[in-house]
């Protein structure tokens, strides 16, 4: 069968040691990058001025290929970052499934820890991933390949894909790779800008969550927690001393209902005497 560039790409995220598949950090921009090279290789999609405009009318079989470009055909023009962005949580699950469909991987719901529910997926043909490692190293060594294969080095030293592109051989092979983005015109740019972007973004937030957390311990410590800026507050405290109590209750109800019979018992001993 024939493999879309985000489905490849999806594969190669496969760890073949562990047989497990890795969770690469915004897997899902890497996914929809992959659809948007996909479809600007394919003539689909033409870069005007730094932004993605539909070429026509298409459908494809492929469902994240097919809502990628229906999305850019039904919106006014927007730069290559911003399709990039767009649902990219749904783009894991999306191709996900239709390998699953394809009986590429074979998905099996199960719980971390015996709580945590998730879906373990399993590529069915472990040679299958091991042959599409082999042609990332042979593209980037200089084998002669088409522009898929180009556009698929390309994306996943972007990417950061450790399982196929340590970061060893992406600092080694900079220069080659730089060469073989071109073939992606303004796609994998955009992918490195997007992964960049979300990263900031993440980066700005976690001094504010440590900010928060540290005035709540500070409020408790201080005895804080009547007061109306305390996270949690008096509210918190109040339920802690309905459950509290509700346990109590619940306690003592068992125990009643265990010393019951022993109270008639002793007191019709009491009586017989």
């Amino acid at each position: 069968m024939t493999l879309s560039l985000p489905q490849t790409l999806y594969l190669l995220a496969y760890d073949q040691n562990r047989r497990r598949m890795t969770h690469p950090v915004y897997f899902g921009l890497t996914l929809r990058a992959g659809a948007l090279a996909e479809l600007l290789m394919t003539g689909h999609l033409r870069d005007h001025g730094g932004q993605a405009r539909a070429q026509g009318a298409a459908a494809f079989d492929d469902p994240l290929l097919d809502v990628v470009y229906q999305e850019i055909a039904a919106s006014l023009p927007h730069r290559w970052q911003h399709w990039v962005n767009r649902h990219d949580r749904q783009a894991v699950r999306m191709v996900r499934e239709r390998l699953a469909a394809d009986g590429v991987v074979r998905l099996d719901r199960a719980r971390r820890l015996g709580m945590f529910p998730y879906t373990r997926v399993t590529v069915q043909d472990p040679a299958l991933v091991a042959e599409l490692a082999e042609r990332v190293r042979a593209t980037l060594n200089g084998a002669h390949r088409d522009g898929r294969d180009a556009a698929l080095v390309a994306l996943a030293a972007r990417a950061e894909l450790g399982t196929v592109l340590p970061r060893k051989v992406r600092v080694q092979h900079k220069q080659r790779i730089d060469q073989l983005a071109e073939t992606t015109g303004p796609v994998a740019q955009a992918l490195r800008k997007a992964i960049s972007a979300r990263r900031e973004h993440h980066r700005a937030a976690s001094p504010q969550r440590e900010h928060e957390q540290q005035h709540q311990r500070e409020g408790h410590d201080a005895g804080g927690e009547d007061r109306p800026h305390a996270r949690g507050g008096r509210g918190l405290r109040v339920e802690h001393e309905r459950t509290a109590e509700a346990r109590s209750r619940g306690q003592s109800d068992e125990q009643r209902a265990v010393r019951a019979p022993c109270r008639v018992l002793i007191a019709a001993g009491k009586r017989a005497a």
